[in-house]
């Protein structure tokens, strides 16, 4: 895919931050965790007054519109100036921010009263790919959502020595400690549940907050092409609580 190839999955997002908010022409817009091809700041340019992405990780300099910025930032702690934006946007971003609570403190100091957050995020920690498998050291590249997969909620069931013995019979034994390694020790997610998201997100004292847990049907067919066995949610219940194991993403609505 050229850089001038905006993914799918960004342009539906921006449609439906258009009919979400029909003044976004009149919008200044942050996105939080800009993607490497800067994919949302270039689907959304043409459409809001100005739009400045940040994120953690540096970026090649690359052409974007007039009225956007990319720049190095950490949303915990930003340099922008009270009441600075209309409209505060992350995509597949939430679960990769540590201390999300203090990030939504920042989120709230930095958006107008009145003003807007809207999130998509996942996959969760709770859900049966929640690893988030993500190994491009070597090749092939090892990714959560192309197989061959690793057992579905095995990072929460499994110990060390049976994801890295899972691990070595998919993958070989020269690759079983860099996927132990992931799946135990990786910082890629923030490993909160989906009730700890709904708990943080609920206390960051929204004026109005929609929280909108949503399954990817497509990837449970290829983790689980059977069905979740009814004793693999009963060991998860046992061992952390009734709650909900399936839903993959989140949709977050909020006004400030």
């Amino acid at each position: 895919m050229s850089d001038a190839e905006i993914p799918e999955r960004y342009v539906q997002a921006v449609e439906q931050l258009r009919n979400m908010y029909p003044d976004l022409p009149s919008y200044r817009v942050l996105e939080i965790g800009s993607d490497n091809r800067l994919s949302m700041i270039r689907a959304i340019a043409p459409y809001c007054k100005e739009i400045i992405g940040i994120n953690l990780v540096p970026r090649k300099s690359r052409d974007v519109p007039l009225n956007a910025t990319y720049e190095f930032g950490d949303i915990r702690s930003t340099r922008f100036p009270d009441g600075y934006f209309d409209l505060i946007i992350s995509y597949a971003v939430l679960e990769h921010v540590s201390n999300l609570d203090a990030a939504l403190i920042e989120v709230r100091r930095v958006a107008k009263p009145g003003g807007s957050f809207w999130s998509v995020f996942g996959p969760i920690w709770s859900c049966m790919w929640g690893h988030h498998l993500w190994s491009g050291a070597k090749q092939p590249v090892l990714r959560y959502d192309v197989a061959p997969f690793l057992p579905a909620y095995c990072h929460l069931l499994a110990d060390g020595e049976e994801i890295r013995a899972t691990a070595a019979r998919l993958f070989g034994a020269e690759r079983a400690d860099e996927v132990f390694a992931f799946v135990t020790n990786s910082r890629d997610q923030n490993r909160l549940m989906l009730n700890q998201y709904r708990s943080i997100l609920s206390e960051a004292k929204f004026a109005e907050l929609l929280f909108a847990p949503k399954r990817n049907r497509h990837l449970e067919r290829l983790y689980a092409p059977d069905g979740v066995a009814s004793e693999v949610f009963q060991a998860l219940q046992s061992r952390y609580g009734d709650m909900d194991f399936l839903s993959s993403y989140v949709e977050v609505q909020a006004r400030i």
